[in-house]
């Protein structure tokens, strides 16, 4: 994979995760719950990339995805910042297919 392949595909996934996060947030600001938001990756195969997630404290994280880092997500990051949250803690994780 090319750097720029990578640096596209990382783009990618830390932008739809980010814009789903800061919906969950608002959704979850908008009923009054301040829960903080962890980051899950499900792992890439040999021919399918990964995935991020943001998932809120109080739920579980859907099967086959694993806690990427211990660190929350706080209510008081504003939203414009949730991007660059998710793009400091993807670096080492396993979510770019080998094959693409």
């Amino acid at each position: 994979m090319t750097l720029a392949k990578y640096e596209k595909t990382i783009l990618q996934l830390v932008t739809e995760c980010a814009e789903n996060g800061k919906a969950l947030a608002q959704e979850l600001a908008n009923n009054g719950n301040m829960d903080a938001l962890y980051l899950y990756y499900k792992q890439s195969t040999e021919n399918e990339n990964g995935v991020l997630l943001l998932v809120q404290d109080s739920e579980n994280a859907p099967n086959g995805f694993t806690l990427a880092t211990g660190e929350g997500l706080r209510c008081n990051v504003a939203y414009t910042d949730y991007f660059q949250w998710v793009r400091t803690r993807v670096n080492r994780l396993p979510i770019l297919a080998q094959n693409l």
